[in-house]
């Protein structure tokens, strides 16, 4: 019999609750925005909210929400079906924890409610949970090593990381992971002296890789993803302490890379600046999603930091495919170039 599935938005919807409740994990990474999202939420909201929506609008699948964006609240208001609205802490303290944990102790008791005894025993509830935290360990950890791989091989892309973490990661199909790091070290390994410019790209959600694709074909090497679509997902660990293992959840999903959600400036700030002097990126290109508020006001405070500190940073806007668009083709070209007259005026 096969599991039933259970969808899901956002990154800090803990996956182990739900595997370990017996259900197959979908995170909903829509292609385009399809024509129900577009009649039924404004143009001028978020494109992944509308994409989201057209995507899930006649499932009949469980489906649970975090509360991103008011965008995404139009979204639970539309789809009445939705199990339920997970309300994630915008900051960090040991009051949002405890909140947090009550909340998660609420899905996991929706999603037990229908099953058998066995299943709903507390002990053998815990063992699951713990079962699924150790195999997302194992998970993210083999992720990272796959973005390792592709940081130190200048012909693999990282379009190849968003691939396999829309495809592998929530299914924890390990053997798919491995078998995509091993590729990539039989790449072969081609000495090149010509220098490409280092660059992070930074979002609150990565649409699709386009964007991605695009910078590296305009000549410049990708070294850092930051985005749900990409390394906030998984760089991070669950602590092991199964004493209390609803609370270690709790603390360590909200403890995770920051969001532009989050309300945490200086620590999000932070992980921008250990991003940027620990893969010694030359700029940072800042992508959002049009309508994104989130997104506009993290790169506003970003941007006041890179200007202070002389380091460069592009701003790019636009829905699905951007990275297909002319106009920003030119500015990621004029970008390209700025950064390589400023290593060579450094040299």
């Amino acid at each position: 019999m096969s599991k039933a599935t259970l969808k899901i938005n956002c990154s800090y919807i803990p996956s182990e609750i739900i595997t370990a409740a017996g259900y197959q994990l979908n995170r909903v990474w829509p292609n385009n925005i399809g024509s129900k999202g577009r009649d039924l939420l404004p143009t001028n909201y978020c494109p992944y909210s509308r994409a989201f929506l057209s995507e899930i609008i006649d499932e009949k699948d469980k489906l649970i929400l975090a509360n991103s964006c008011d965008a995404m609240r139009r979204v639970y208001d539309i789809k009445n079906n939705i199990s339920y609205l997970l309300q994630v802490p915008r900051k960090i303290n040991k009051t949002n924890i405890n909140f947090y944990k009550e909340k998660l102790i609420e899905i996991q008791n929706l999603l037990l409610k229908n099953k058998d005894k066995q299943l709903k025993n507390e002990i053998s509830q815990n063992k699951l949970l713990e079962k699924e935290v150790m195999e997302f360990n194992e998970t993210r950890e083999l992720m990272k090593k796959l973005r390792d791989e592709i940081l130190i091989n200048d012909k693999a892309s990282f379009s190849i990381l968003v691939n396999v973490l829309k495809n592998n990661y929530y299914k924890k199909d390990k053997e798919k992971i491995k078998k995509a790091i091993k590729k990539i070290k039989n790449y072969s390994k081609i000495k090149n002296n010509d220098y490409y410019p280092k660059v992070i790209i930074s979002s609150s959600c990565l649409l699709d890789k386009s964007l991605i694709k695009k910078v590296e074909k305009s000549g410049m090497e990708v070294v850092a993803l930051d985005s749900c679509l990409g390394e906030r997902t998984f760089d991070f660990e669950v602590d092991k302490n199964y004493d209390n293992i609803m609370e270690n959840l709790a603390s360590s999903y909200l403890n995770k890379k920051l969001c532009p959600r989050m309300m945490d400036l200086n620590k999000r700030l932070a992980e921008i600046k250990d991003l940027v002097f620990n893969r010694n990126a030359d700029g940072l290109i800042y992508f959002i999603p049009k309508f994104c508020d989130q997104s506009s006001y993290d790169f506003k405070f970003i941007k006041e930091w890179a200007q202070k500190n002389n380091f460069p940073i592009l701003k790019l806007e636009g829905e699905y495919n951007a990275g297909q668009k002319g106009q920003l083709t030119t500015r990621i070209e004029a970008f390209k170039e700025s950064l390589k007259i400023a290593v060579n005026n450094e040299v």
